[in-house]
């Protein structure tokens, strides 16, 4: 057959990230940091798995790489979720989840990430599962890290968004222990 050029097409039903392996066409990509991110932990909240994360140095996590990159713009524009279930056993733990979009060959074009921060006014950090949804439309744009920082501009593009990304953004885990269950993109 005639060869095309790969294009993006928009999803448009849920799906898995994460629910006892990586998902279809979704690649692993964290960094531990000097900690531990197990894929396979057996203190799950259903199914066979869980991740778990602990001990990582800050800006460290798991990560998702999305191959090819998603186009979520029409889950975004159906009120779609990023759906799971977390548990912890620290109660002052907080992170940041976020999506980081491709970065074009256009000039000025830079890594841009839309997050979200989970603390102790979204989970009870008390050993049991918490499920959470959180609309795609909640993530904020927090600026893109491109071997220099780059503030917020308003150009994340869900278009083309190349991975999840789960970071001890404001401080490293040390011995706080947090796990992950079934993530999915959900309607």
């Amino acid at each position: 057959p005639e060869q095309k050029e790969f294009t993006i097409v928009a999803d448009t039903k849920p799906f898995d990230i994460y629910t006892d392996y990586i998902g279809q066409s979704i690649f692993e990509s964290g960094n531990a940091g000097k900690g531990i991110i197990d894929y396979y932990s057996s203190a799950f909240q259903n199914g066979k798995y869980s991740i778990y994360w602990t001990g990582s140095d800050q800006y460290a996590g798991p990560g998702f790489d999305f191959k090819p990159d998603k186009d979520l713009s029409n889950l975004l524009a159906n009120n779609y979720e990023l759906d799971f279930w977390v548990k912890g056993d620290s109660p002052n733990t907080k992170f940041e989840i976020r999506f980081v979009d491709s970065k074009s060959s256009v000039a000025g074009d830079h890594p841009w990430r839309i997050s979200y921060t989970i603390d102790p006014t979204k989970v009870t950090w008390n050993g049991t599962w918490q499920h959470i949804k959180i609309p795609l439309k909640s993530f904020k744009e927090t600026g893109s890290w491109d071997n220099a920082w780059y503030s917020p501009v308003g150009k994340f593009d869900w278009k083309e968004v190349n991975r999840l990304e789960i970071i001890s953004e404001f401080n490293a885990l040390g011995t706080q222990k947090i796990w992950f269950d079934e993530m999915k993109i959900n309607g």
